[in-house]
């Protein structure tokens, strides 16, 4: 096995309107002797720049049939598909999960859909009004994908700890539409604070690990 750079062309698929090419970026990961660029279309964007974002779906095929739930704690501003750009957890997360294959589709939901660029922002977020009801999107969105999501990353950091309560309804909503006896639960490693690490912290060798249920069992403890 040999160590490659592999270029990611990036397509937006929006609702009524053609494939439109996005930009390219490089990652590197493992693989074989193969240079091959992998194209990626954009699903799903339920947004309001600058405001909100309840899901956001990026897939290697138009009908995708292995999809992994990755749960973030909220929507960075910074990933907008129509203008080809995608900000740097978004790239992290689909270098991770869809570079090498294993599965077509990422389907990306948050604690809270409120974008917010400093963490202590989100101790304020019950009063920020919103069009929807994020527990009843997330639950649409996992039904709507039923058969096609046995995996669920758990990547929110430790911002948990500025919305305890609300953010472990989701937590429990996620594991009760997708129990682990059906689902295998994943991180990128464990903080020293007890929470599943975010994509974007320091880490020499990032990779899914399993995720531990007691862990989520424990949230509302700490």
């Amino acid at each position: 096995m040999l160590l490659f750079s592999l270029s990611f062309s990036y397509i937006c698929k929006a609702k009524h309107k053609a494939l439109v090419p996005m930009e390219t970026i490089t990652c590197k990961f493992v693989k074989d002797e193969t240079f091959k660029e992998v194209p990626f279309f954009c699903l799903a964007n339920d947004w309001k720049k600058g405001k909100y974002r309840y899901s956001l779906e990026i897939s290697t095929s138009e009908t995708p049939h292995n999809t992994i739930l990755v749960v973030g704690v909220n929507p960075g501003g910074k990933t907008d598909p129509e203008e080809q750009s995608y900000g740097r957890t978004v790239r992290n997360v689909c270098d991770l999960v869809l570079g090498k294959g294993e599965y077509d589709s990422v389907l990306f939901v948050n604690l809270t859909p409120v974008i917010a660029k400093d963490p202590s922002m989100l101790k304020n977020i019950d009063s920020t009004p919103l069009p929807k009801d994020n527990i009843e999107e997330i639950k649409s969105l996992i039904q709507e994908r039923r058969g096609r999501i046995h995996n669920v990353l758990f990547c929110y950091g430790n911002s948990f700890r500025h919305n305890k309560g609300p953010f472990s309804k989701i937590i429990r909503t996620i594991e009760e539409a997708l129990p682990s006896t059906e689902c295998k639960y994943w991180s990128l490693g464990i903080s020293k604070k007890g929470y599943p690490i975010h994509p974007l912290a320091r880490m020499k060798d990032k990779r899914l690990t399993e995720y531990k249920r007691y862990h989520a069992l424990t949230l509302d403890n700490q």
